[in-house]
């Protein structure tokens, strides 16, 4: 029997880190549920008594009827398709006076977002110390303006669906290569962070074989609409700041995020975050050299980042 067993469990490769030899331990995905619980109810509190607020109104007032320009203009720069289908299906299913079930939403989709994430760095680091990202994002009060206000999820349903495109194109086959394309597409779909999703995706893809097939895969359908709707509204134009401010802007970008992740303000904390981030980007250059992560996905998510906040630099410098 045990001559048998052997070359089964040679054939199906290591262990996952920290699962052990008889299955996944069960304690974290109840801690997770717990923290979960525990984040929901917190932001359902904090979030009582609030209404409609400002852009939300927008929404409410000058998308009312059900037609493609109500649905695909753009919010700023922004395609909102989602969100305003979103907004009219909490407004139809219990009106104006029940702002509740508009913040039971952006907490559903908070949790989500999280859920997302544990099982991504799960398949990394294991589902004990999975749980630190996870929680941390629950929590994540340098977050709050996208975690309490509804007219966020914007930004939260790209984010939640980069990181399910993410988990699909590492499957390497067909069928996972078109649930990242459908992925991606409502990420487009829901606000501009489509971008730097999509430019993430080429460039892993680029790492790999079979490029030209999985770029039509995953790529055509999805950057094709976006293509398309661009043409139709163009609403990038005229709102380019300044191209010799780019780099010092992502720098700041990425001291503020490891700033936000530690719980203060850029502001309060700018020399320690920007040595922290230089520290960070020395750290990922030489684990890319030496081959110790893999470099498609790690230059997946450096092309995001900045991509996303060179995107800023130019049309939001503010």
């Amino acid at each position: 029997m045990s001559s048998t067993i052997a070359p089964l469990r040679a054939a199906r490769g290591p262990a996952e880190p920290g699962r052990p030899t008889g299955g996944m331990p069960r304690w974290p995905v109840i801690a997770l549920v717990l923290a979960m619980a525990a984040a929901a109810a917190l932001l359902l509190y904090l979030t009582r008594g609030f209404t409609f607020f400002y852009d939300e109104w927008n929404f409410l007032i000058n998308r009312q009827a059900f037609t493609a320009d109500a649905l695909l203009k753009p919010h700023n720069e922004h395609n909102v398709a989602v969100t305003v289908l979103l907004f009219k299906g909490a407004w139809e299913l219990a009106g104006l006076g029940q702002y509740w079930v508009f913040r039971v939403l952006v907490v559903g989709l908070h949790l989500l977002c999280a859920g997302v994430l544990y099982v991504y760095a799960r398949r990394r680091v294991g589902p004990v110390l999975a749980l630190a990202p996870a929680v941390v994002l629950l929590f994540l009060g340098t977050a709050w303006e996208i975690i309490l206000w509804p007219f966020e999820i914007q930004f939260m349903i790209p984010v939640t669906a980069g990181m399910g495109m993410l988990l699909f194109l590492e499957r390497r086959d067909p069928r996972s290569d078109l649930a990242a394309s459908g992925l991606l597409l409502l990420a487009f779909a829901s606000g501009s962070l489509g971008i730097p999703m999509a430019a993430g995706a080429a460039v892993e893809i680029l790492f790999g074989g079979d490029r030209l097939r999985r770029v039509l895969r995953v790529l055509a359908v999805p950057v094709g609409l976006y293509l398309v709707w661009l043409s139709q509204y163009d609403p990038f134009r005229a709102r380019f700041g300044t191209y010799g401010s780019v780099p010092q802007f992502v720098w700041d970008q990425l001291g503020s995020a490891i700033a936000a992740l530690a719980g203060f303000a850029f502001s309060s904390a700018r020399m320690p975050a920007l040595v922290a981030g230089a520290a960070l980007a020395l750290l990922v250059a030489v684990a890319f050299i030496r081959g110790a992560v893999d470099r498609g996905r790690m230059a997946a998510i450096v092309t995001m980042a900045l991509a996303y906040w060179g995107a800023l630099a130019l049309y939001r410098p503010w």
